[in-house]
């Protein structure tokens, strides 16, 4: 199910986009796919910044037939940056912003998993209204309901875009059952330091039927510096969704990359698995995982 503040946010998401498609949208390019599962990708250029942030929005957008049920945005590393938003835009199109202050221009880049028969598909969204003003961190979780399994998520905002830079975004075990797989809910932080109250959402998938594997690979952040893992698939199993998460304060890192990948193949279909990255900005060594959610 669909709550209204997920509705209102997709709305006033497509009109922004909408506006600036002539000089911010590119046509999606298909990757291929396996498995009942397609892959898009699209690039767009976040523009050079001197002082004032500077923003750029992409959409990817999956064949006709096909529904977006996952996705996820890369940029370039380094402190100034951050991505704001990365969601399901509408049933074809997977939406991602970010932003950059005091930099040349680089790229966002932005990833649709797509499905041709989303009947399995249970959608849920958490919201934490009017949340107090920044700067803080925004943390929220969804769980899916009984009988249902998490096959991705997203953390998403409503204030403006260079006031949010997503920290982590990731799937959970939670009290439901005696189990630790990661299967039940989705989890979400955020660095807001903007002074409105804002809206913070985590808006999950989850399905019935086959059960997904979860798989997760750690790697060290060093002070300072940025770092990636990949989290791979079983053999044959397409990946539908995945997720980073980041030790420490939400302030102390960002994520840089969430994304399907392509690696142990000789094929270029990012299906295999899923990479995450994170700049990590404070003095402290940090340990960022990796999910990946595997049809």
């Amino acid at each position: 199910m669909r709550r209204s503040t997920y509705a209102t946010f997709v709305a006033s998401a497509l009109a922004a986009t909408t506006t600036l498609l002539s000089v911010q949208s590119a046509e999606a390019e298909g990757l291929g796919g396996s498995g009942g599962v397609r892959y898009t990708r699209s690039t767009v250029t976040i523009p050079a910044s001197t002082g004032e942030p500077t923003s750029a929005r992409a959409v990817a957008t999956c064949p006709k037939g096909w529904w977006a049920v996952g996705g996820g945005q890369s940029i370039s590393g380094g402190a100034g940056r951050g991505i704001a938003a990365g969601m399901q835009l509408t049933n074809r199109k997977w939406y991602a912003e970010a932003w950059q202050a005091n930099h040349a221009a680089t790229s966002l880049t932005t990833y649709a998993v797509c499905v041709q028969r989303p009947g399995w598909i249970y959608e849920e969204d958490q919201t934490e209204y009017y949340a107090p003003p920044g700067p803080q961190s925004l943390d929220q979780s969804g769980s899916c309901p009984g009988g249902h399994v998490v096959s991705g998520g997203v953390t998403y905002w409503g204030s403006t875009t260079a006031d949010f830079t997503l920290n982590s975004s990731y799937p959970v075990d939670d009290s439901s059952d005696p189990d630790s797989i990661p299967d039940n809910g989705w989890r979400g932080r955020v660095t807001y330091t903007g002074d409105s109250e804002p809206v913070a959402s985590v808006y999950l998938w989850c399905l019935t039927g086959q059960h997904p594997a979860y798989r997760k690979a750690s790697v060290t952040v060093p002070a300072g510096e940025s770092a990636r893992t990949r989290a791979l698939c079983p053999l044959g199993r397409p990946v539908l969704g995945g997720g980073v998460r980041v030790t420490g304060p939400g302030d102390a890192s960002h994520a840089i990359n969430s994304r399907p990948v392509d690696t142990r193949d000789a094929g270029t279909v990012p299906d295999d698995g899923w990479r995450g990255a994170v700049t990590n900005t404070s003095d402290q060594d940090l340990t960022m995982t990796g999910y990946a959610v595997c049809r």
